[in-house]
Formats: C-alpha cells, sequence, structure tokens
C-alpha cells in the first residue's frame, strides 16, 4: 500500500491513472473546501450553515422519492451525494469509510427486517 502526501510520483498525479473523477473528485474538492473556502464558495456556506446543509438534504432527498423518470433520478441523486458528501466531510468521513462499512454490512449473518422506522417530524431539530 502506498500512501502519498502532495502531489504524486507517478506522472505528477495523485494516481497513475490520471487525474480523479467522479466520487473521488468530487470528495477531493470538498475536502479542499474544508480546508481554504474560497470567498462565496456554496460548499463553505453549506458547511458552515449546518442547517442549510440539513434542509438541503432533505428537500433533495424528497425530489428523489418523487422523480419519475432516469434522468430525474440521476439528476436527483446527484444533488443527494453532492449534499450527503459534504454532511460527511463535516465529520471527517470520507468516501473510504463509507465503502468500509458497506463492506462490513454485506458480511452480515442475520439482517433485520428492512421495515422503516417510525415516522418522526422531519422538521423537528436533531439533538446535539
Amino acid at each position: 500500500t502506498v500512501r502519498q502526501h502532495g502531489r504524486g510520483f507517478c506522472h505528477n498525479t495523485a494516481t497513475c491513472w490520471g487525474e480523479a473523477n467522479g466520487l473521488a473528485a468530487l470528495e477531493r474538492t470538498i475536502a479542499e473546501r474544508v480546508q481554504h473556502v474560497p470567498e462565496g464558495s456554496y460548499v463553505g456556506r453549506l458547511l458552515s450553515d449546518p442547517e442549510l446543509l440539513r434542509n438541503k438534504l432533505l428537500e433533495e432527498a424528497g425530489e428523489l422519492v418523487e422523480a419519475m423518470d432516469e434522468t430525474q433520478v440521476v439528476h436527483e441523486f446527484a444533488d443527494l451525494i453532492f449534499f450527503a458528501m459534504i454532511a460527511m466531510k463535516r465529520k471527517g468521513v470520507t468516501l473510504a469509510d463509507i465503502e468500509q462499512e458497506l463492506d462490513r454490512r454485506s458480511l452480515r449473518v442475520t439482517r433485520r427486517a428492512g421495515d422503516a422506522k417510525p415516522a418522526t417530524n422531519t422538521q423537528a431539530k436533531p439533538a446535539s
């Protein structure tokens, strides 16, 4: 396992396979915003305003549920992932942490029934 610091040693990129794209690129961009917030950055605003981030997560989750076709599902899911990744980074969590949890869950021998949790008031603020 190689753990790089700074720019890569392979073709002057972070990996031998070129620049990251997709979720890895988004994760890196958000991590950079956590460290250095550019003036007027929407990511910076979301990082500093947990109530706004919470509301955007709820909004996008609702829009995903209501999406009517493949294009809408793609757009709403992308929006939800964007806001979820900001929430993830606010708490110092990485995509690798999420992948590890998904792998851990796949090894379970017993599973819960999968029923939805009892409905809660989505307008209520979570306990600190």
